[in-house]
């Protein structure tokens, strides 16, 4: 997983046979973008990983189209990793809320005084996405990223606030550096933690 990652695809016709086959042996493959900056993130440490990975990308009217090559380390060293992200014993909804300041400026329906209360018709199984997870056997959470209201602490709710919402972009960055960073930080920790994930490492024979 990237720290960080942007990607702007410039879309040009490309004659392109690609065969799902495990060999990046086609000619457009020569040609395509390449991504290999990587962060370590279990544990998140952001140290550059020991061995090196390759994303390979390009993009024609049919679709686009991703290669992977994944370099070889020492085999005494290899190991399966199986992530808790990777294997759920039950499926889980994941609803997360927070204030724009941007709303000040009059661009939605509903002023940001609606955020708070629609969280907590989510959490008392009033709103849609409540309705549609408990007869499914989903078991939904919901985050406060930084929602203009203070919460009391209740099964369901995952307070991981980074600031009472986010300042007005008409004048100002919405968000600083360091909250983006923490914001993204948050999502990878409740993503890696959420209950009844897995996780195992075991070496291999």
């Amino acid at each position: 997983m990237t720290k960080k990652l942007s990607l702007l695809f410039l879309l040009s016709p490309l004659s392109a046979e690609i065969v799902v086959d495990g060999k990046l042996n086609e000619i457009e493959w020569d040609s395509a973008g390449i991504i290999n900056t990587f962060f370590v993130t279990e544990p998140l440490t952001y140290e550059t990983p020991e061995v090196e990975t390759e994303v390979l990308y390009f993009a024609n009217e049919d679709g686009i189209y991703f290669g992977f090559k994944n370099y070889e380390q020492p085999i005494e060293d290899q190991t399966t990793l199986l992530h808790k992200r990777d294997v759920m014993d039950a499926s889980e909804m994941l609803v997360c809320a927070a204030d724009h300041g941007l709303t000040a400026e009059g661009i939605s329906a509903y002023p940001s005084d609606v955020t708070w209360q629609m969280v907590e018709n989510f959490l008392a199984g009033g709103a849609a996405v409540s309705v549609l997870s408990k007869q499914n056997n989903i078991s939904l959470n919901v985050v406060d990223c930084g929602v203009r209201h203070d919460f009391s602490p209740r099964e369901g709710l995952i307070i991981q606030k980074v600031s009472n919402g986010t300042a007005n972009s008409l004048y100002e960055p919405a968000m600083s550096n360091e909250e983006c960073q923490k914001a993204m930080n948050n999502g990878m920790n409740i993503n890696l933690n959420l209950p009844d994930m897995l996780y195992s490492l075991e070496k291999w024979e």
